[in-house]
């Protein structure tokens, strides 16, 4: 995510610097200037670095990214976004929208310039927000990893499925949510639900697919043992 916010930074012709622990100056040293620090490690760290370095930041607006952990002294204002190993364009960061803690300080304050999109929540609630955030990017995109796998298994090119992926997000974005679902799950279809987890009896994926039954539909999961 560093690669990228400086990217961003830079796009809107803002001066960015970066500093690293193993860098050959203090901290103190490489961003004397800085009025704001942006802590971009992971969420572990977070908490340490600020205890750390508190004298240095306490005069300055220190923010972290971390969707999940909230840290005294720290804002933490969370890019809802996934970021990959390609850049992006203007559009493209400035359409992100960022989840801030209602106990921190207004997204304005840190980024006055900055055209993003900004909304609070209790920073109690983060883990919450995060583990559903998780749910919707990170697990919906190994699945489709392991939908390609098996295409290509069974020797059909894994692009043969991308009709099929981006009819879904575009059906997410442009379908009322109680219309969006479709599949044997939602129909209750039985028959095809057992033979789905028979198919997948041997491989890992089965608890996935019995746990997305179970979530969506409990009185089906019992009657496919």
């Amino acid at each position: 995510m560093a690669r990228h916010m400086s990217h961003y930074l830079s796009l809107l012709n803002l001066d960015v610097r970066r500093w690293a622990r193993h860098a050959n100056q203090e901290l103190s040293t490489g961003l004397a200037d800085a009025a704001v620090v942006l802590v971009l490690i992971t969420d572990g760290a977070i908490a340490g670095f600020a205890e750390r370095h508190g004298a240095f930041l306490s005069d300055r607006m220190a923010v972290h990214f971390s969707g999940n952990v909230a840290v005294a002294g720290v804002a933490g204002m969370h890019p809802l976004c996934t970021f990959g190993p390609n850049l992006y364009d203007l559009a493209t960061y400035t359409s992100v929208p960022f989840i801030c803690e209602a106990e921190g300080p207004p997204f304005a304050t840190a980024f006055p310039t900055l055209p993003n999109r900004s909304f609070v929540i209790p920073g109690d609630r983060k883990p919450l927000y995060h583990a559903a955030a998780v749910l919707a990017g990170n697990v919906s995109t190994a699945l489709w990893l392991k939908f390609f796998q098996v295409l290509e298994d069974l020797d059909i090119p894994r692009d043969a499925a991308h009709a099929y992926l981006e009819r879904t997000c575009r059906n997410l974005i442009e379908v009322a949510p109680q219309d969006v679902l479709t599949g044997p799950v939602v129909r209750r279809d039985v028959q095809t639900v057992r033979e789905n987890l028979r198919a997948l009896s041997d491989d890992p994926y089965a608890a996935v697919y019995r746990a997305f039954v179970e979530a969506l539909a409990p009185e089906l999961a019992r009657e496919s043992p």
